[in-house]
């Protein structure tokens, strides 16, 4: 994933691509002042933060049918 990054940051992608979890995260890393573990804790709580987001939004909506898998 670090390479994928890298690439799309030496190629100055779009505003939105930039935005996206995961990829968001390595700005610091790329500009020296964060670690690669750092960027590895930002991402796991960033994306737990948006599938809690996400739960909310789905719990809101009446005509969702929940599916359990096991």
């Amino acid at each position: 994933m670090l390479e994928g990054v890298k690439r799309l940051f030496e190629k100055k992608v779009g505003i939105t691509a930039a935005q996206a979890i995961g990829y968001k995260e390595f700005k610091d890393f790329f500009e020296g002042t964060s670690s690669l573990e750092d960027v590895v804790t930002l991402i796991k709580k960033n994306s737990r933060k948006y599938a809690k987001r996400q739960l909310t939004w789905f719990r809101k909506l009446p005509n969702v049918r929940w599916v359990i898998i096991e």
